[in-house]
């Protein structure tokens, strides 16, 4: 095995990688792989695409209905590991696992970073998320979604709708 030299980074150059090209690529989609069983579940296929385009992960639940459904409208790795990655256009779905495939909460914002290995998605942008049956709606800006403590918190600008009937807290 000879070494070769590590390919720089620009605009016009594909996504680059520690590897060389031939075995960087397989390497990618061998960590992309990854990625999604972290992310999304143990049930979660490989995303097809490349890095650049449109992104679309689904992960189902062990009896078979959609778990989850990442989208992206681009992109791109952040660091050499291929563990991080910066998206537009995302949108993130939590089904009910039903075999209706019924949304239970819908995460939408113009751009997102993705911590693979920490299974975290986050942003500085607006977000909004909604649960329908709930009739709950937020919105705010520089948020963070982790979905091994399956929590949300949103920091700046928020912005809380109930579209349900409260019980009176003050009697």
């Amino acid at each position: 095995m000879t070494n070769r030299p590590l390919r720089e980074c620009s605009s016009q150059l594909p996504p680059c990688s520690l590897f060389p090209r031939g075995r960087g690529a397989v390497l990618g989609a061998v960590l992309l792989g990854v990625f999604t069983l972290l992310l999304l579940g143990a049930n979660a296929p490989a995303p097809i695409g490349k890095p650049g385009e449109k992104l679309s992960i689904k992960a189902f639940t062990k009896e078979g209905p959609l778990d989850t459904w990442l989208t992206a409208e681009t992109w791109n790795y952040t660091n050499a590991a291929q563990t991080r990655f910066e998206a537009m256009g995302v949108k993130y779905i939590k089904f009910k696992g039903n075999a209706a495939n019924d949304e239970d909460t819908v995460l939408v914002t113009p751009a997102a970073t993705v911590l693979a290995d920490q299974k975290i998605i986050r942003g500085d942008s607006t977000v909004k998320i909604t649960r329908p049956e709930r009739g709950m709606e937020m919105s705010g800006e520089q948020w963070s979604y982790d979905q091994n403590a399956q929590t949300i918190v949103i920091e700046k600008n928020i912005r809380t709708v109930f579209r349900t009937k409260i019980p009176p807290l003050l009697k």
